[in-house]
């Protein structure tokens, strides 16, 4: 039973002076930033493991979302592990409370956001990366395919787009054609004007009412 209040208890203390206690929920906060930063190649240029990891801007999103939202995964892992292994043990208690402090530090800060908001609207500016657009294209050719129920060669029209967005997105300079057509493609998406054929029998009356 004294273990249900331990989380509690480490909760009020947070907010109060006493908070500082947890030092190593903050420790494995900033690890969690550093490691995904270096497994993606990006260049760190200041470490305090008890404040911040500072580095050079991310020009991915996917990746900035992933360093951003690293002491989630890390910290909460790491809890659900201590008192998983705890389980039916003295231990518990302490597993409670060293678990509790890393939970505590799981939630990224406001600088994190920040990044990631920031990164993720210069998706739509054409500073995203090739898998940005990528999992934008996949997005969308996923809600389509489940809110419209689109036809298996309706989803290949779009994959088809698809491939033509991503390629002017990467053979041209800041990927203008590519964000252009990606707002083509979406607005094409939102209007449901993959019916070729309706399509079709529109430009063939258009045709014959200017003939």
């Amino acid at each position: 039973m004294l273990v249900s209040f331990i989380p509690l208890a480490c909760l009020v203390l947070y907010f109060t002076p006493a908070g500082r206690l947890f030092v190593w929920g903050r420790f494995f906060h900033e690890l969690s930033h550093y490691a995904f930063l270096r497994l993606f190649g990006v260049k760190v240029s200041e470490v305090r493991w008890l404040s911040w990891v500072r580095y050079e801007a991310i020009g991915s999103f996917w990746k900035q979302l992933l360093v951003a939202w690293a002491p989630f995964t890390v910290n909460l892992g790491l809890a659900s592990l201590l008192v998983y292994l705890a389980k039916a043990t003295p231990f518990l208690p302490l597993a409670a409370f060293f678990g509790s402090g890393l939970c505590l530090h799981a939630v990224p800060s406001a600088r994190d956001a920040r990044n990631t908001l920031h990164t993720f609207f210069g998706v739509f500016r054409g500073k995203g990366s090739l898998g940005d657009y990528l999992l934008l294209a996949l997005g969308i050719a996923t809600l389509l395919g489940g809110s419209l129920s689109l036809g298996l060669w309706q989803l290949a029209i779009l994959g088809a787009l698809g491939v033509v967005f991503i390629a002017a997105l990467v053979l041209t300079p800041a990927g203008v054609v590519g964000v252009a057509l990606f707002y083509s493609l979406l607005i094409l998406s939102l209007g449901g004007l993959f019916d070729l054929v309706s399509l079709w029998r529109g430009l063939r009356a258009l045709m014959g009412w200017l003939v």
